[in-house]
């Protein structure tokens, strides 16, 4: 997707919230963005692939140096996205069974702007999505083993997960560092949040961020 184009529109962010949401993205992924398989290089003559496969079954976000493992904890990584020509602004979806819950990573460039305004914007479009939302939770955070510093929202409202209506618990954070921006969407039912909540922990702690010479230079690429 452009990135005018991606900071103008709402994105759905969850990946198994149900057949409308869905189609919405599949939508918008056909219309704006590429979407691309588990990757295969050179599969597209014009551009190299935005992932590389690497240690067995990781794939490599070649413009910023983050590595999404096939599993994380009790998340498994079931599609990529690709939303514009050159690769840099990508998301990985992961869903967990035991309890449901639905995660996205999004990866995408600072473009200059700084955290609490890129937070703001992404506490407003979920608030677009979910009109009746209530924000639960509010504050500063810290993603990856390296505890970089972050800032998350909770919200509660209702909507369809896995094929039923159903009242949700979604979290929102985002994070920098050097030139890049990740933005981590996780949602699971409320009736199992307690369980639910201690695996989102457990991913937003456990999934590494590239180091910090990685995160800079490659911008520069």
């Amino acid at each position: 997707m452009p990135e005018a184009a991606k900071n103008s529109n709402a994105r759905e962010c969850d990946p198994v919230l149900g057949a409308w949401q869905q189609i919405q993205e599949l939508i918008r992924a056909f219309a704006l963005a590429v979407l691309i398989p588990f990757v295969a290089p050179g599969n597209s003559p014009a551009q190299s692939p935005p992932f590389n496969v690497v240690q067995g079954d990781g794939l490599l976000h070649v413009a910023s140096g983050f590595l999404f493992p096939a599993q994380i904890g009790e998340f498994r990584r079931i599609v990529t996205k690709q939303y514009d020509q050159a690769g840099r602004d990508i998301s990985v979806g992961y869903n967990a069974d035991g309890p449901e819950i639905a995660a996205t990573i999004f990866v995408y460039p600072v473009h200059g702007k700084k955290l609490e305004e890129e937070f703001q914007f992404r506490k407003n479009e979920v608030v677009s999505q979910h009109p009746a939302a209530k924000v639960t939770a509010h504050g500063p955070a810290s993603v990856s083993p390296a505890r970089i510093s972050a800032l998350m929202a909770e919200f509660l409202y209702t909507d369809i997960f896995r094929g039923r209506p159903q009242k949700l618990r979604s979290r929102l954070i985002v994070a920098q560092r050097g030139e890049w921006s990740a933005e981590y969407r996780i949602t699971y039912p409320a009736s199992g949040a307690k369980k639910a909540a201690a695996q989102a922990d457990y991913l937003v702690a456990t999934f590494a961020w590239p180091s910090p010479d990685k995160t800079e230079q490659s911008e520069g690429q």
